[in-house]
């Protein structure tokens, strides 16, 4: 048996060290990364007494104070896209999440494409307004061209703000 601050070196595609803790609220013991014990400034407390903890109750609490708003066709989500049920008898039942919800602007376009999308296929929402799932606002891009897309554009509006502060007209 490892003793407490012991450490271990093992390899998962490259050389990581684990150090043995123990648990100082149910004194349990088991190897953790040490990078994650000396990064996070963590105490060695296990997942189980963590989520016990008054952190862990004040997010859960947090996460059911959030109520969905109901819209015409559906639910609105935190990030402001709409979400429809879908029943499991749909050609589309695929693409939905785990709550059997998807995403309108992914709904539309699959419908229009005729298919499900694939999961690396994302729905851009060329006015940005999340809520305005119109077919010529949508444009379909693999999710790597829409990061990168999306970066682009936050730069744009970044070197916009700056010229705008300075007074340069464009």
């Amino acid at each position: 048996m490892p003793q407490v601050g012991e450490i271990k070196i093992v390899r998962v595609k490259e050389t990581r060290k684990h150090i043995w803790v123990k648990c100082p609220i149910c004194q349990e013991e088991r190897w953790m990364q040490e990078r994650n014990f000396i990064r996070g400034g963590s105490t060695g407390i296990c997942l189980s007494c963590y989520n016990k903890g008054e952190k862990a109750k004040e997010m859960r609490q947090r996460a059911r104070q959030f109520k969905p708003r109901i819209v015409k066709n559906g639910v609105k989500d935190k990030m402001g896209y709409i979400l429809i049920r879908l029943q499991p008898d749909d050609f589309f039942y695929p693409m939905v999440g785990k709550d059997g919800y998807v995403r309108e602007h992914r709904l539309v376009m699959a419908k229009y494409l005729g298919r499900n999308l694939h999961l690396w296929e994302a729905v851009h929402h060329k006015n940005h307004i999340r809520d305005d799932n119109r077919k010529e606002n949508l444009q379909l891009i693999s999710i790597d061209s829409h990061n990168a897309f999306t970066r682009q554009e936050q730069r744009i509006e970044y070197l916009e703000k700056l010229l705008r502060e300075h007074s340069i007209k464009f």
